[in-house]
């Protein structure tokens, strides 16, 4: 999936950013040892993971392993629609580790329903980033208004989710990533189904 819809916000590979510089970088006679970092798409792949966690941190919220564990044991399928890059799964993971062990990925996750931004091309609020989202859905046998959408982010996360007939939740827990316009929380039209205070509320909102 690339960008291509009217609207759609191009998403920037930071694998192939990194790639193009160690191009650049063997026109100088520059060598890899391929026997400890792989080919050139691996090693691309190394680097850019390593410069992205050294420059932005990852943390997990408050909560997130106790609900995704507790959510999975009633057998209600999870799926994450994020911004990021090739390799956001690891990082989320590796911070979600910090607050516990989570069930195997199998039984948390709907199969195909994790999109990020890096591996799809476009980014948040492309409204067919969340079209594709809502198309997996399907694919897994869960329909649009049967997905709840929760996210801090009103105008870039959770309107076009509602657009794309999801259910919408407004999580503000904290200042920290809040973002919302008074205006689009009044309207009937965008304003989301529910507010949330704590994580550990999303469970109560949803069932099998």
């Amino acid at each position: 999936m690339r960008a291509s819809a009217r609207g759609d916000v191009t998403e920037v590979s930071l694998v192939e950013v990194w790639r193009h510089l160690i191009d650049k970088l063997f026109e100088k006679a520059y060598v890899i040892d391929e026997d400890q970092y792989g080919d050139v798409d691996e090693f691309a792949e190394k680097v850019a993971y390593f410069f992205h966690c050294s420059l932005q941190g990852v943390e997990a919220r408050d909560g997130a392993v106790q609900v995704m564990s507790d959510l999975a044991g009633q057998e209600i399928r999870q799926g994450c629609l994020s911004d990021g890059p090739e390799f956001s799964l690891i990082q989320m993971l590796r911070a979600l580790s910090s607050q516990g062990s989570l069930p195997p990925l199998h039984e948390v996750f709907s199969s195909g329903v994790m999109l990020f931004s890096g591996n799809e091309g476009v980014r948040k609020p492309s409204q067919s980033l969340f079209q594709e989202a809502v198309s997996r859905l399907r694919q897994s046998g869960i329909a649009a208004e049967e997905s709840l959408y929760v996210s801090c982010r009103l105008m870039t996360d959770l309107v076009p989710a509602r657009r794309a007939g999801m259910k919408t939740a407004l999580l503000v827990a904290e200042k920290s990533g809040l973002e919302f316009s008074r205006d689009v929380l009044q309207n009937p039209e965008t304003r989301p189904d529910r507010l949330l205070t704590s994580l550990t509320q999303a469970a109560a909102l949803v069932r099998p």
